[in-house]
């Protein structure tokens, strides 16, 4: 609805002489975009705090993340973060379940969340993430070349991006030897 009435707000969509409606489809590719980040935007807004601070958590993983990260990183009992994860799938439509994983129900949710995420907020859900990361996969020995590769990206874009130094040695040996 917010689509609509954003395109009739801006004469891109009107009655013609008949009473028809007519779409200007001149306008669609200016105005769509914006009306689409609007409404995902407005949707966002009216979420409860807890909700969206587990989507802001969420979405530095990428399109879809792992609940257990979540829950770590917003220390959070899991159950609860699953239950918040299944009410935003079955009520708001934005979540979908992957099995283990969870997901954004479309791309450019992702992208709203992301860009209102600010950027001290995104730091510190990344070194968050590397942190725990780091903890599950061990030394940059034993983790995998995955693990050390998504250790150095989080840890890159965190607050102590040296940190991520032993993990980004470990992928590119691993690349060497290939």
């Amino acid at each position: 609805l917010e689509l609509l009435r954003g395109l009739t707000d801006r004469g891109a969509l009107a009655p013609d002489a008949e009473g028809r409606w007519r779409l200007d489809e001149s306008a669609v590719d200016t105005v769509l975009p914006l009306e689409a980040n609007e409404s995902v935007s407005a949707r966002l807004a009216l979420l409860p705090r807890e909700a969206r601070e587990l989507l802001d958590a969420a979405v530095v993983q990428g399109s879809s993340f792992d609940a257990e990260l979540v829950a770590e990183q917003l220390e959070r009992p899991l159950v609860r973060v699953l239950q918040d994860l299944a009410d935003l799938e079955r009520r708001h439509g934005l979540v979908r379940s992957q099995g283990r994983l969870h997901a954004f129900d479309c791309p450019l949710l992702r992208e709203v969340v992301a860009a209102e995420l600010p950027e001290s907020l995104a730091r510190a859900h990344h070194g968050a993430l590397a942190r725990l990361l780091t903890r599950r996969a061990g030394s940059p020995e034993t983790a995998t070349p995955a693990q050390s590769a998504e250790i150095a990206r989080h840890a890159l874009r965190g607050s102590a991006p040296e940190s991520a130094g032993p993990h980004v040695r470990a992928a590119l040996r691993h690349l060497d030897s290939r």
